[in-house]
């Protein structure tokens, strides 16, 4: 075998197991907290009554993880306001889908991501020089908050590039979009022959795309510059 498709197969594996890995049934999403003036209180149960956590403010990113089954809550990860991590249940009312921009990994060490904004906090992952990532906006002090399949955190926004797109063509049916650089991340739906898609960055065999329908990372030989 060469030596270029053993560092190829390496690298693959690197990202398969370098990150935590998604199936559709935990795939995790970024909301914002919207439709409020006042603090809302984070519940250690589905349960106004349960004891309150902590509390979060409008424009404050959380991890959703999932809708409590029959009830108004969904489950979240997030700082509150006195920047302490919590788990539990806020009323899925005031929670929206939070919107993003396209960002690439810029730094050539990669790029960190912490679980809290901070140099001194846990590191939730290092993502690879080029690696894209959803940028959902800054917290201050130098601070985004990020996401890359499973990996949702703390980043440092001068770390991060605009991405510059180019325009090419599926060259055949049935190419997955999959959520991470790898065949084990959550599949997030399929392209046809000749779908036109942006590319954002490409690294070890995978583009990440966007297109009318998806975005995410898809077998890069499965692209071509001509329809």
């Amino acid at each position: 075998m060469k030596l270029k498709t053993i560092a190829a197969l390496f690298v693959m594996l690197l990202l398969a197991f370098k990150f935590e890995v998604a199936d559709a049934s935990t795939f995790k999403k970024v909301k914002i907290v919207e439709n409020t003036s006042s603090p809302v209180e984070v519940y250690e149960k589905p349960d106004a009554k349960s004891n309150v956590l902590g509390t979060v403010t409008l424009g404050t990113f959380v991890t959703f993880i999932s809708d409590w089954h029959n009830t108004f809550y969904s489950r979240v990860i997030c700082l509150d306001d006195d920047g302490k991590i919590v788990d539990g249940y806020i009323l899925s009312y005031y929670l929206s889908d939070a919107r993003h921009d396209i960002k690439v990994a810029s730094s050539k060490g990669g790029l960190v991501v912490k679980e809290t904004p901070s140099l001194d906090g846990k590191t939730v992952a290092t993502l690879q020089h080029n690696m894209v990532v959803n940028d959902f906006g800054t917290v201050g002090d130098g601070w985004s908050y990020v996401q890359y399949g499973n990996v949702i955190g703390y980043a440092a926004t001068n770390f991060m590039s605009d991405s510059k797109p180019i325009t090419k063509y599926v060259s055949k049916s049935g190419l997955v979009v999959r959520n991470i650089a790898s065949t084990s991340g959550a599949r997030v739906g399929e392209l046809f022959k000749y779908d036109k898609v942006s590319v954002h960055s490409t690294i070890a065999g995978w583009s990440y795309i966007t297109s009318l329908a998806y975005e995410g990372y898809v077998d890069a030989s499965q692209l071509t510059s001509e329809r």
